[in-house]
């Protein structure tokens, strides 16, 4: 069995920026961490590159093609006019029914993780190493490079992510002895900048959980429930005035 991991851009070609990182530096780290937990489960794994240089699309998708790899994964980042859009997607073409079942199931995989907040889909587009790749292809897009809660993400916890992508191949692959599922705790990711200080302060004060014990806000990027709420506007003394 051969995979090959493809690392967006490369060389003169950085891909998406955001705050000093390059999406063609970290895809690259991440692929070669996934290579090397592959190799050590015996999956034999190409890269298209190993260092920051450009490679051409087509050429990438025939050197997969010349190695006669079993399946394709081109790893990026993700950008947006919108610095607000943030999240994980994966992109196929779909009129390759050959892909279906190994997109389906790596996007499951990678979403159950729970590594990233949003999961924002599987998509169709024709990009050129998804139509010239002669293996099943997959392209995925680990975050926006330029939401700065991703961009926190991808920087503190590319191993996790590396980790998930490898874990959901072997599993794909039904092969034994899988390393086991990176979940994230919610509160490992911390709260955005604007957000430390009232989260500090709801923590003191009981309106929020601190199972940990250490000061910091449980869970900061979940959304809140309506039982939590109520649980707060109580602890607020709201619902005793509203019955007085």
């Amino acid at each position: 069995m051969k995979i090959c991991l493809d690392s967006g851009h490369g060389g003169g070609d950085s891909g998406a920026v955001g705050f000093n990182l390059k999406e063609s530096d970290s895809a690259l780290k991440i692929a070669i961490e996934v290579k090397n937990i592959l190799k050590n489960h015996g999956v034999d794994v190409l890269l298209t590159r190993s260092d920051d240089i450009f490679i051409p699309l087509y050429e990438r998708a025939y050197m997969s093609n010349k190695a006669n790899c079993d399946y394709f994964i081109s790893i990026h980042h993700n950008s947006a006019a919108n610095p607000n859009a943030r999240g994980y997607e994966t992109w196929v073409y779909s009129e390759r029914k050959s892909t279906q079942d190994f997109v389906n199931k790596i996007h499951s995989e990678i979403v159950g993780s729970k590594l990233f907040s949003i999961d924002r889909g599987i998509k169709n587009a024709p990009f050129t190493v998804l139509t010239k790749t002669e293996a099943p292809a997959i392209l995925l897009e680990l975050g926006f490079i330029n939401n700065k809660d991703d961009n926190a993400l991808i920087t503190s916890k590319w191993k996790s992510m590396a980790s998930v992508i490898a874990n959901a191949i072997l599993k794909f692959l039904n092969i034994p002895n899988a390393i086991p599922e990176q979940k994230e705790r919610a509160n490992e990711i911390p709260p955005s900048n604007y957000a430390i200080t009232a989260c500090k302060k709801a923590v003191s004060c009981g309106l929020f959980a601190d199972i940990n014990n250490d000061g910091s806000l449980d869970r900061p990027k979940d959304y809140l429930k309506r039982e939590e709420l109520a649980v707060i506007l109580d602890r607020l003394g709201y619902l005793d005035k509203r019955y007085d």
